[in-house]
């Protein structure tokens, strides 16, 4: 027996492609459930998490405000003229603290017999005291062994010489002579009292 088809278009299965959009289906359904089932979730989240979004601007705002009060309450202190204060009273503490008696020793283990000072003005800044020293005597030999003791000393540092100048003053030569130099205070504090 012979078969024939008289079918213009060949036979096809198509359980498989029902099977198929089945299985799609199937998928899209249960991610559309899922899909809801997350939204209800954030939205249930987002309902709890309202009160504390709003107190967190709240307290933004308030930290804000006081921030700007700050500012306002700074810009108003003047803080620089307040440091500027503040330096010059620690100096004048520092000049009140300073131990004269105990520069005045020191001083006097370094001047030769025909040496004057003429001068002694001692000038604060931050925690060194420099200071200018004015000197008169008859010769160089002095002036510079006046120099060589101090160099001697541990507590006179940067010692320099600023100006020097000759005069004649009743027949005899006279020199005079300028310096600046740093005095170190004693670690201890025991230089003696003003």
């Amino acid at each position: 027996m012979l078969e024939f088809n008289y079918a213009t278009e060949p036979f096809q299965n198509i359980r498989k492609i029902i099977y198929g959009i089945m299985v799609l289906a199937v998928a899209v359904i249960l991610l559309t459930t899922f899909n809801l089932i997350g939204s209800m979730n954030y939205g249930r989240e987002m309902k709890n998490l309202k009160p504390e979004s709003r107190f967190l601007e709240d307290k933004k705002a308030e930290i804000e405000r006081e921030l700007k009060e700050n500012n306002e309450l700074y810009e108003k202190s003047n803080y620089k003229k307040l440091l500027a204060d503040a330096s010059e009273i620690n100096n004048l503490i520092r000049t009140r603290v300073f131990s004269w008696t105990g520069l005045l020793n020191t001083l006097e283990k370094a001047i030769p017999r025909n040496v004057i000072v003429a001068s002694l003005s001692p000038r604060f800044e931050g925690s060194d005291v420099l200071i200018a020293v004015s000197i008169e005597t008859d010769n160089y030999e002095a002036l510079l062994q006046f120099m060589k003791n101090l160099d001697e000393l541990e507590r006179f540092k940067d010692i320099r010489p600023l100006t020097e100048m000759q005069e004649i003053r009743k027949g005899k030569k006279l020199i005079k002579a300028d310096f600046s130099l740093k005095y170190l205070r004693s670690e201890s504090g025991s230089e003696g009292q003003i």
